[in-house]
């Protein structure tokens, strides 16, 4: 009796989506799920009808044996995907060269397909959280900010990168790398069973001001990954063993054209993580060391 899981959202997302469509006096209309909710309710008043759906989503939080080998297949072909972007990058390539490139390794190796549009976003297009056009043209000095993962076994996964389309980073650009980078780790290094995700937020916001980084986005443990990018379970309880949870720092400067997002997926572990997207590198040397690897010259 609720909104139904796309495999981008969870029910929660699209609740609020469809709020926020209905929210004008020229489409104050219930959404298909609510309209046939209600016509049930309407035609059978002498049922009690209820939610099953506060019961089903905490099975969806704790995953089972086979659902991690699946994650564990899709966090590498999905980093395989994200090394060939990087590899393929090139002053005056197009955004959807490097989207192109990366669906061909998923597919290649056995995705369903995409887990969710790609985000493909160079220059000021990075700014744009969930840029999705993939049309520009990239420049000199550009970054590129790509989140993409694959949808694999009806399991997703959510992996960021962001690299510059030189080869080589700005002053600025490499410090609020370095910030996020380290913010990142320390997120992940503090996950273990029992601990909560206020706290794991704390320890980033002690990062990001230490480099001088105030009113922007240190995450902490994010959101839940699995059927869904976005996956259901609550957020007010200590982390367990099982859980599959995006990490993702921010630093974003639109006046500097400057976004810089490093998300890795990973897997709650008895006494600690596994990172399930650890193939793509992130140390800023062996990332700056893809950049166009394998890039091809304009025909």
């Amino acid at each position: 009796l609720s909104e139904r899981t796309e495999v981008d959202q969870s029910r929660s997302d699209m609740a609020i989506f469809t709020a926020r469509r209905m929210a004008n006096p020229y489409g104050a209309y219930p959404s298909e799920d609510a309209w046939r909710i209600a016509r049930i309710r309407e035609r059978f008043p002498y049922y009690e009808m209820k939610d099953v759906t506060p019961h089903i989503d905490p099975l969806r939080t704790i995953k089972s044996p086979r659902e991690v080998e699946a994650l564990r297949r899709n966090g590498w072909v999905s980093a395989e995907a994200h090394i060939r972007a990087i590899e393929v990058t090139r002053v005056g390539g197009w955004e959807y060269e490097i989207e192109a490139e990366a669906t061909h390794v998923m597919l290649r190796e056995g995705a369903e397909g995409a887990g969710y549009p790609a985000i493909v976003g160079s220059g000021p297009n990075g700014n744009v959280w969930h840029y999705q056009e993939n049309g520009r043209q990239m420049e000199a000095g550009d970054l590129v900010v790509m989140d993409y993962g694959a949808s694999m076994g009806h399991l997703t996964m959510d992996i960021t990168r962001t690299w510059p389309v030189s080869g080589a980073f700005t002053a600025l650009q490499e410090r609020a790398y370095r910030c996020v980078l380290e913010a990142e780790k320390a997120i992940i290094a503090a996950m273990r069973p029992g601990v909560t995700r206020q706290e794991t937020l704390r320890i980033a916001e002690e990062i990001f001001e230490k480099w001088g980084f105030r009113n922007q986005y240190p995450g902490g443990a994010g959101h839940y990954v699995g059927m869904s990018v976005h996956d259901v379970g609550a957020y007010d309880i200590p982390l367990q063993p099982g859980m599959v949870i995006a990490i993702e720092p921010i630093i974003d400067i639109p006046e500097e054209d400057l976004h810089v997002r490093i998300e890795d997926t990973v897997l709650v572990t008895e006494d600690g993580v596994e990172i399930l997207t650890a193939h793509v590198p992130k140390e800023l040397e062996d990332i700056l060391a893809l950049v166009g690897r394998r890039a091809r010259q304009p025909r």
